[in-house]
């Protein structure tokens, strides 16, 4: 299995006739022959085109957007290795750099704040190393190496008598093996010693194949991260490295890294066992989806300062019984719950930020029944003794006493299929939230959860201006 974290995770229960193990290295394949389903495009090419309507928006707000998805991605590869722990809130708060995020850096101790910081320096390298547009090459590979591991002294061996530390060494290929045991108690190799320099000059190489060149993004990303844990050309570190060199190609195509969150490891790890067993396309389409998740999330930073684009996304069949997805109407109105849900508790989260005693208090929840139409005739109410309305109140005291009281609504696709969004708006008919039914079935996805914190701040914010202008009004009216 080309399994990408550190040999920490793969104990070795019993000695490996590495002779063997050698000899059983199959070289990376060539890129024109990976079997690889052709990339299925139509949802890249619409986050594509609203990502390209953002150029036109504030360029700061932008760059800023891209920048914190950047974060998100070189705070969670380290994690996926075992070098440290995150959860989503800590990944949110220090990606987004939304208060207190360097508290919470801190409390991971030194060693993680170095990681994670150099982790960070270098995906935005990355990013200058796209723009001059210059071939990879094993030169470049090496120097990646290296200042990904700038922060890390030592790696765990384990040896004939049991777990030891090694210096590691920044841009150095591996001089022992490093074939690995699998949960199957099989032997998964990676390139002997002697082959590794080859091995990755034959990368290098593919990675400028016409064929190459001209292949969807999500594949060439696939390719040169699979590829590169079959070669294993480090001691340590392979894992950030792939992840790394897999995200210069969307950098390419949208400016967005691989976002592989910690939470993303089990589906990460099978796979790729998959792609050892021959079967490429789930890796390819998990990468596909890990970009797609980058594209969505500089999407929803942008909505904190700028009206993002609207997008239809129901279907204009109506089944009686089940969705074209295969739901029953009852499992696509109880996401929909969920959804309100999670936006509820999101909303609640941040609100706790800003109430004070005797000053402000804001708090949401979800209301059973709520009196609106469908913002479309694709869309229908859902019919749920959970909810469809949540209510945001906000209010001060006196003598500044105002009273906000914000609705917002939830409406699902009347035929709706698994990439279909269930969409929240407010009663201004304004899009506030939307979540594709994949995301939210059977658990809301860890990225959803990231972006609806995101909804949550930009919609207290707004709630936050109105109300203090009402206060402000009554201030002046009451003669203070």
């Amino acid at each position: 299995m080309s399994d990408p974290t550190n040999n920490q995770q793969n104990a070795q229960h019993r000695l490996i006739d590495l002779r063997q193990a050698d000899a059983n290295y199959r070289p990376i394949p060539r890129f024109a022959e990976w079997g690889v389903e052709p990339i299925r495009s139509a949802r890249w090419d619409r986050y594509m085109a609203r990502l390209e309507s953002l150029q036109s928006t504030s360029t700061e707000a932008l760059q800023r957007a891209y920048h914190s998805v950047r974060r998100a991605a070189a705070i969670d590869t380290g994690a996926l290795e075992g070098l440290y722990d995150v959860d989503r809130g800590f990944t949110f708060t220090v990606a987004m750099q939304t208060a207190m995020w360097e508290d919470a850096l801190n409390q991971k101790g030194a060693e993680a704040r170095q990681m994670i910081e150099t982790q960070i320096e270098v995906y935005d390298y990355l990013l200058d190393f796209v723009t001059k547009k210059e071939p990879i090459v094993p030169a470049w590979i090496r120097e990646l190496h290296a200042q990904l591991t700038a922060a890390q002294a030592t790696y765990k061996v384990l040896t004939e008598v049991g777990w030891q530390e090694h210096a590691i060494v920044g841009g150095q290929y591996k001089s022992l093996p490093n074939h690995v045991i699998t949960p199957t108690d099989t032997v998964h190799s990676y390139a002997p010693v002697d082959m590794v320099a080859a091995e990755v000059r034959q990368l290098c190489q593919q990675l400028e194949s016409p064929e190459f060149l001209d292949a969807h993004p999500a594949l060439q990303a696939a390719y040169a991260h699979y590829a590169f844990v079959c070669i294993h050309p480090f001691a340590d570190g392979n894992g950030r490295v792939a992840r790394a060199l897999a995200s210069v190609f969307t950098y390419r195509a949208a400016r967005v890294p691989v976002l592989i969150l910690s939470e993303h490891r089990a589906a990460y790890l099978q796979a790729l066992r998959a792609a050892d067993q021959g079967e490429a396309t789930p890796f390819a389409q998990f990468i596909l989806e890990r970009t797609l998740d980058s594209m969505q999330l500089v999407e929803e930073s942008m909505k904190e300062l700028e009206q993002g684009v609207i997008e239809e996304s129901a279907q204009r069949i109506y089944s009686l019984f089940h969705t074209q997805g295969g739901f029953t109407h009852a499992e696509v109105d109880g996401a929909a719950y969920s959804l309100m849900k999670l936006l509820a508790q999101a909303l609640n989260k941040t609100a706790a930020e800003f109430n004070r005693p005797q000053q402000i208090q804001i708090g949401a929840q979800v209301e059973r029944y709520g009196q609106y139409e469908p913002s479309n005739e694709h869309l229908r109410l859902p019919v749920t003794s959970g909810g469809r309305q949540l209510v945001l109140h906000a209010s001060t005291y006196a003598p500044a006493k105002a009273d906000i009281r914000y609705t917002m609504f939830v409406e699902v696709p009347k035929n709706c299929d698994t990439e279909d969004d269930l969409i929240v708006r407010d009663e201004h008919n304004q899009l506030i939230f939307e979540a594709r039914m994949a995301e939210l079935v059977p658990q809301a996805s860890a990225v959803v959860q990231l972006r609806a914190e995101m909804a949550a701040r930009r919609v207290i914010t707004r709630r936050l201006t109105e109300l203090r202008q009402q206060a402000e009004q009554n201030l002046r009216t009451r003669g203070y």
